[in-house]
């Protein structure tokens, strides 16, 4: 016969038993035998696949989901007789939530239910495509924002953006442009616009491009009146700048009329402050103010009124030409512009600053000759005082880039590069110092042992073999140092600048700084034991390479002294003092040393002890809003364990010109006189006190 095989039943499932029929025995011999069928045989039945039919996907705009539109009616065909249907509703996805053409759709929610139901695996379509539209914002309020005249078509343009999905990021800059740059109200101002942001691809925007109307108001520029100081009767020389032009105007190209000052003073005025006011200009885009330092620029000194009118023509005529005296130089456009500075003053064959011994003048008469050399350095330095109005950085020195750099005088050593040298050299140092270790160590082991042959107890050859060497004395130049017990002072270092002659010669000498600085030096070495270097009309480099050096190598043990005579210069508006070196240039700020740079260096010069002096005209901006004053009965060790930093200055004015005694300025001569009567330790701010007191007697 034929085998035929059957399952128990028509269910789908794995191992299922299979039972063989239709078979026997035949033949002469088959009644001898018994068949046995096969025991154990199994089977799997598998689950047919049941397609899911009659859906389709349809496109729509984008709403920042991920949801996909279904139409039709979703159905099954099983085998005849077999009990399937569908449980559920059927949903589509797309992959992703943002626009796109024949995006694919993905069905889900829907199963199978029925009887027969385990018995297929459903099958849903794979070939459901939709495409998903960008949405649409909308614009509105779009308005461009009223400016003041900047010289420029740009206008600041805002509006509001409507219709994004929430949490979508998308955004509508706006860029606005006046159709004309000159102030005025109304003006029309054209926008267009662009979508941004990262959901930007999945939106569009109707409008984009515009117009509206926005107003430029006049900007303003302010008539600022040179300061001055005149002696009042005397003729006055007004003048002044014109500042806050934008966009590349000047005078000449964005006003018209006649620039002219004035001033309510008269020859019958009184001493005190007056106006400077400017007038004379108007301007399409722009409106005129004045400064506020106008309402006092002129500073009208008393008229000496002497006693008999000899005394007036010999003192005072002889005061102000020898004082204010400077070359006949040819001027250039550039360069020069010395004919026009004094001329109510006579000129002689020098340029300097002469001294005068004022203990033999009135108050008057001080007061007339300070004036009259204010008002001339005023003038001299002019254009490099407006242009530093404009940017109070130019006279700053850049930052030393590199090691190297340190020592060229171009630059400013910084924190960081000055952490890094120091590292270096203490490295070297310690290296040497284990180098030398080690040579003692070995003349000392060689000592031993000479010792120990020569029959020296082994005891004293331990100790010679251990003694520390001798300390080296500290370095002094006179045996009238002071010796007082101040331990924690290792190393006493001054560095002492005093300038007379200055290269450009519109730039009136000195007569006492050079002589101050070698006074000052004297004192410092033979007095108290400090090594001092001088620096006598040094240059802007040799300057900053001293400053720059003495950063490097100061330790927190030091005591170290900075001394300064020679010209300073006060921006006003500012209150910013510089130093003027030996090379400086009456028109070039970038050739000056200014007090920002020079307390810069201070704050990186790493000593506990710092005393900075400086007899230069309006050194006093180097001190801060701050002033410490050391009460009595104070130890010395506890103001040497913190870090302090003191700083004397002689002024606003001009003492440094001004004959004190022996060479000296007042300022310096009395510092002098200080410096000698010191017979133990002092604060330095104590001794101020006590130098600003004899000062203010005698000037």
């Amino acid at each position: 016969g034929t085998a035929l095989g059957s399952f128990g039943d028509k269910n789908a499932g794995l191992a299922k038993p299979v039972l063989i029929a239709g078979l026997g025995l035949a033949g002469t011999d088959a009644a001898n035998y018994a068949l046995e069928l096969p025991a154990g045989l199994v089977a799997a039945i598998s689950r047919a696949p049941l397609a899911l039919t009659g859906l389709t996907a349809l496109d729509r705009t984008y709403d920042g989901s991920t949801v996909a539109l279904l139409a039709g009616s979703a159905s099954v065909a099983p085998l005849a007789g077999d009990t399937v249907s569908l449980a559920g509703s059927a949903t589509g996805a797309f992959a992703t939530r943002g626009v796109g053409v024949g995006k694919a759709v993905s069905v889900g929610g829907v199963s199978l239910a029925g009887a027969d139901a385990g018995n297929y695996t459903l099958v849903v379509p794979s070939s459901l495509t939709a495409t998903v539209s960008p949405a649409a914002l909308s614009l509105s309020a779009v308005s461009a924002a009223d400016k003041v005249y900047d010289g420029l078509s740009t206008a600041v343009m805002s509006g509001l953006l409507g219709g994004a999905v929430v949490g979508d990021i998308v955004s509508a800059p706006l860029v606005g442009s006046f159709t004309s740059t000159d102030a005025g109200a109304g003006l029309r101002v054209d926008w267009t616009a662009v979508l941004a942001g990262a959901d930007a691809s999945n939106y569009t925007l109707a409008t984009l491009a515009g117009s509206t109307t926005a107003t430029i108001t006049p900007a303003t520029l302010s008539y600022v009146a040179t300061r001055q100081t005149a002696v009042a009767g005397a003729p006055l020389l007004l003048g002044g700048t014109v500042e806050g032009f934008l966009a590349g105007q000047t005078l000449a190209t964005a006003t018209t009329g006649t620039l002219s000052w004035s001033t309510p003073a008269t020859a019958a005025s009184l001493a005190g402050s007056y106006a400077i006011t400017g007038s004379g200009l108007s301007a399409r885009n722009y409106v005129f103010v004045q400064a506020p330092g106008n309402a006092d620029a002129l500073r009208l000194t008393p008229a000496f009124v002497p006693d008999s009118p000899a005394v007036v023509t010999t003192t005072v005529l002889t005061a102000a030409v020898t004082a204010v005296s400077v070359p006949a130089v040819f001027s250039a456009p550039t360069f020069g512009r010395v004919l026009d500075v004094t001329p109510t003053l006579d000129f002689g064959n020098g340029n300097g600053f002469k001294r005068i011994n004022t203990a033999e003048m009135t108050r008057d008469e001080i007061a007339a000759l300070l004036a009259a050399r204010a008002n001339f350095k005023r003038r001299i330095f002019a254009d490099s005082l407006s242009r530093l109005e404009q940017d109070p950085t130019l006279a700053d020195a850049r930052a030393c880039r590199s090691q190297r750099e340190i020592e060229s005088g171009s630059c400013l050593v910084t924190e960081a590069l000055l952490k890094e040298v120091q590292a270096l050299r203490e490295a070297e140092r310690a290296r040497a110092e284990a180098a030398a270790a080690a040579q003692a160590q070995a003349v000392l082991q060689s000592a031993a042992q000479s010792a120990s042959q020569a029959g020296v107890p082994s005891a004293a050859a331990a100790a010679a073999a251990t003694a520390a060497p001798a300390a080296a004395p500290l370095r002094v130049h006179s045996s009238r140092v002071i010796e007082a017990a101040l331990p924690t002072i290792e190393r006493k270092y001054a560095l002492v600048i005093g300038i007379n002659k200055y290269a450009d010669r519109r730039i009136p000498e000195l007569q006492s700084a050079v002589n101050d600085a070698q006074g000052v030096a004297r004192a410092l070495e033979q007095r108290f034991g400090y090594e001092a270097e001088v620096l006598p009309d040094a240059s802007r480099e040799s300057l900053l390479r001293a400053l720059n050096r003495l950063a490097v190598e100061a330790r927190p043990s030091d005591s170290v002294v900075i001394y300064f005579a020679g010209h300073g210069v006060l921006l006003d508006d500012k209150q910013q003092g510089f130093w003027l070196p030996a090379d400086a240039h009456a028109e070039k700020p970038e050739s000056w040393l200014s007090n920002a740079d020079i307390n810069r260096l201070v704050g990186l010069i790493s000593s506990r002890q710092l005393l900075l002096i400086a007899d230069s005209c309006f050194s006093g901006q180097l001190v801060g809003g701050e002033r410490v004053q050391v009460a009595s009965g104070v130890e010395a060790s506890t103001l040497l364990g913190k870090r302090a930093a003191v700083v004397m200055s002689s002024g606003g004015d001009e003492p440094v010109s001004d004959e004190g005694r022996d060479g000296h300025s007042v300022f310096t001569w009395h510092l002098l006189q200080r410096l000698n009567a010191v017979d133990a330790w002092r604060a330095g701010s104590n001794v101020f006190e006590t130098l600003r007191d004899a000062v203010r007697r005698e000037f």
